[in-house]
């Protein structure tokens, strides 16, 4: 479905670095979510630097929004968004350390994500029969 979703839009996400900063604000609304139906808040949002981005934060949030649904699987039984996890970090990897991106542009992409996360709903559905652990 990711990889569909890229085909069909090439033209805008041409590189991994672009698709990376999209995931990444993909999943954060998902945790955010999360938060809202466990939590009736989302206290996530403070750690997103009023979307002010740069690539040192994207990968940031990356790494604390991963341990935040690690620590809310554990309560669960459940390994939330696991292939959203792992396809984000697979494009990370393949970004390389130099991104031809300008901070107004990964704020941009990364809000699109954000916007854009209900097209992906069907994600949850998926990883949530695939990693009951504590069955």
């Amino acid at each position: 479905e990711i990889d569909e979703f890229f085909e069909g839009n090439e033209g805008f996400f041409n590189s991994n670095d672009k698709k990376a900063v999209f995931l990444t604000g993909v999943l954060v609304n998902k945790l955010l979510n999360l938060q809202y139906q466990k939590r009736q808040s989302k206290p996530f949002l403070a750690k997103l630097h009023g979307l002010k981005l740069d690539k040192s934060k994207v990968e940031n949030i990356f790494k604390e929004a991963t341990q935040k649904l690690m620590e809310y699987g554990q309560e669960d039984g459940i390994n939330y968004y696991s292939r959203l996890r792992e396809n984000i970090a697979d494009k990370f990897i393949k970004s390389g350390n130099n991104w031809n991106l300008s901070n107004n542009e990964i704020s941009y992409i990364f809000s699109l994500g954000i916007a854009m996360s209900g097209i992906f709903d069907n994600l949850q559905n998926k990883n949530k029969n695939e990693g009951e652990e504590n069955e």
